[in-house]
This record gives structure tokens, C-alpha cells and sequence, in this order.
């Protein structure tokens, strides 16, 4: 998937390293990962 405007998407695997998705199943992370954007913040 091409980045979009503000970020880059995640994986799951990056998602699943974040206490609130910690719990979460492969499929439920993957469809959040789908819309899911990295963004860095100043």
C-alpha cells in the first residue's frame, strides 16, 4: 500500500507492539493496519 499524505501505513506487527492493540488478533490488526498511518509529530 502507497503512503498516503501524512504518514506512512503500518504493519500489524507495529500495531501489536502498541499497549491499545497489544491484545488484538491477526485479523483484527490487519484491518486496522489498512488504514492505519505513522505520522510524526513535533
Amino acid at each position: 500500500m502507497a503512503p498516503g499524505p501524512g504518514g506512512d501505513h503500518l504493519e500489524p506487527a507495529q500495531l501489536k507492539r502498541m499497549p491499545l492493540f497489544s491484545e488484538a488478533s491477526d485479523e483484527e490488526l490487519k484491518q486496522v493496519a489498512a488504514f492505519a498511518e505513522a505520522r510524526e509529530v513535533s
